[in-house]
């Protein structure tokens, strides 16, 4: 993650992006927000960054890639883990099509 949300008070700043406040999701403030982010854990404020960052919303600006190697692997010598694999995305796919309607049934 970057360096202003490696711990989540660091979000304190971005109120203008409506996470906080009167009418939103989380009405009592940023606290409220802090709350929630803290009893979710590390994986929620990873995929709260990652979204962040998606929609254009924070840059990292000081980390880089620069004399970074990654090596994709695409070879899984055991069956039994490729099978898995496969099932373990399978659910992971639908479960993201699932919350995908459930937000859009929401937001109506």
């Amino acid at each position: 993650s970057a360096t202003s949300v490696s711990h989540p008070k660091n979000l304190g700043f971005m109120s203008r992006l409506g996470w906080w406040g009167y009418g939103m999701y989380h009405p009592m403030g940023f606290n409220q927000f802090l709350d929630g982010l803290k009893r979710l854990g590390t994986g929620a404020m990873e995929l709260h960054v990652m979204h962040l960052k998606s929609i254009g919303a924070l840059c990292a600006r000081a980390l880089s890639y620069e004399c970074c190697e990654f090596e994709i692997v695409d070879e899984v010598s055991n069956d039994k883990i490729y099978h898995l694999y496969n099932q373990a995305t399978e659910i992971w796919t639908n479960l993201h099509a699932q919350l995908a309607n459930r937000c859009r049934k929401l937001n109506k």
